[in-house]
């Protein structure tokens, strides 16, 4: 009988997936050995993510730029062959999205009081929006991190504000209504 030592290696096979989508960066002249992009170069997939999303988003900024807002602060997405909104057809309450493409259609003109009366979760996605379509884009094109990297902390505290301000929001309306 024989018997044979293994090895432990500290090093994780390449085909390792643990490593999250969006990791935290380096510093500068340390070589991560997993990372076979260098330091600070994004890969190839988070280039793309990053294309497509500030892509998207400056397709539906542009979008709302085309569209004249409506005067009654809600019913703008139907220029674009949309429907009325269901939920105020039906009980005649405002959905939490109600207002949202009247409130982008307003900021992309300046109109920044208009839009926060639109919507204010509205504007506030709007804004988000526009700092994140340059943000992205570049991070893409340039293939590194513009000015800041994600931190999931820094996301979650967003995600959570704008889905916070959406409920208020909502919640003033059916209270008011």
């Amino acid at each position: 009988m024989v018997l044979v030592k293994q090895s432990k290696s500290k090093n994780r096979p390449c085909n390792d997936r643990t490593q999250p989508l969006f990791s935290r960066s380096f510093p500068a002249g340390h070589v991560n050995s997993n990372d076979a992009h260098g330091p600070s170069e994004l890969p190839r997939l988070q280039r793309s993510i990053c294309l497509i999303i500030g892509g998207t988003l400056l397709t539906l900024l542009i979008t709302a730029a085309c569209l004249e807002p409506s005067p009654l602060g809600l019913g703008t997405h139907q220029q674009l062959g949309l429907r009325p909104c269901t939920l105020l057809e039906f009980t005649g309450y405002r959905c939490p999205s109600c207002g949202m493409t009247t409130s982008w259609a307003n900021l992309t003109r300046g109109r920044i009081m208009p839009a926060l009366r639109a919507s204010a979760s509205g504007t506030l996605l709007g804004v988000g929006s526009m700092f994140g379509v340059v943000w992205l884009l570049v991070s893409g094109a340039r293939g590194r991190w513009f000015i800041v990297q994600p931190n999931p902390w820094i996301i979650l505290i967003t995600i959570t504000t704008v889905s916070v301000v959406i409920l208020c929001e909502w919640g003033w309306r059916l209270l008011t209504a």
